[in-house]
């Protein structure tokens, strides 16, 4: 006879992390909260980016002294970092992290849904993706490769939030199809869709390539509306694998969604997570579930001033 004790075990030990899958063994929420805290120093001034004095968020997610790399690109308003990491703490050379939506130019790029074919050298057959991004991300991907070849970064990690997701989307999906460079992390939080299906397959077959069983983590909080538009319905959008769904706005429990690439039957979007609650209902509750990720602020006017108090520059192409 079977003793049931050990499937009890594993269901008392998922229940007191608030988790509702055996997949959830595989997310590490620490790992979560340390990468949405470098995505959320992408919001910080040059200033205190490039010095790594921005509080909290600094003095948790470490960087190499001397190593960072601010870039701002003025037409569309992109902004973030390339550092390097410590190496006592990691096996990943650099961090690249890209800010999500603040002002009018961002609001543009998110406002351009319609699809364009993919435009960009790296090899995507039937790859058509969202025209303000793709837009936006012409502008990053230059400046942004010149500096992960000047940091010499061999293994890359990438986060972002929002419009930073999907710049980090195209970045580390060209980094591994395109750009000979080895991808161990992305993360990214309230990420909307960017592609259609082809994409998205490319996209998990370059990560696959390199070894890697997570695509993305790619973490949805309860009923932000970001991560549910642009419509799949209609428009033919099509998210990248492999979703984290917090399913109470407290954050106190999470679903790490079904995902099984060498399954045609399995989705690429588990119908029991996010998409399991459609679009509309949701809009209401963007400011509270879209800006709050694992209970931190990413909403720009919320980070500490040690974030926040010097003055904005104009363009700097990651120096």
């Amino acid at each position: 006879m079977r003793l049931p004790w050990p499937g009890f075990v594993l269901g008392l030990l998922l229940n007191s992390i608030g988790c509702r899958h055996v997949a959830c063994l595989d997310f590490n929420e620490s790992k979560a909260r340390l990468y949405l805290r470098y995505a959320r120093i992408s919001y910080c001034t040059a200033q205190h980016i490039e010095r790594w004095d921005c509080g909290e968020d600094c003095e948790h997610a470490e960087v190499r002294n001397g190593t960072v790399s601010f870039g701002y690109m003025k037409n569309w308003s992109i902004q973030g970092y390339v550092a390097r990491l410590p190496q006592s703490t990691s096996e990943i050379s650099c961090i690249i992290a890209i800010r999500g939506s603040v002002d009018a130019k961002n609001y543009m790029a998110d406002a351009e849904f319609w699809m364009k074919d993919w435009p960009f050298p790296t090899s995507c057959p039937g790859c058509r993706v969202h025209a303000g991004f793709a837009d936006a991300y012409s502008e990053l991907r230059k400046p942004l490769l010149e500096a992960i070849r000047a940091h010499r970064c061999e293994r890359l990690a990438f986060t972002g939030h929002s419009l930073g997701g999907a710049m980090v989307t195209f970045a580390s999906f060209e980094a591994r199809a395109g750009w000979g460079l080895h991808v161990d992390e992305v993360w990214t939080f309230g990420k909307p869709r960017v592609g259609n299906d082809q994409f998205a397959e490319r996209y998990v077959a370059a990560a696959e390539q390199q070894g890697s069983s997570i695509p993305m983590w790619r973490v949805v909080h309860y009923l932000d509306p970001v991560p549910r538009i642009p419509l799949r319905l209609g428009l033919g959008y099509l998210h990248e694998a492999r979703e984290v769904w917090y399913d109470t706005r407290s954050s106190s429990s999470f679903k790490v969604c079904a995902f099984d690439p060498s399954n045609a039957s399995v989705p690429y979007e588990d119908p029991t997570c996010s998409t399991s609650r459609t679009v509309w209902p949701c809009l209401p509750h963007a400011d509270l579930d879209h800006n709050i990720y694992l209970n931190l602020s990413m909403h720009h006017v919320d980070l500490p001033l040690e974030c926040s108090s010097d003055s904005p520059v104009e363009q700097i192409l990651f120096a």
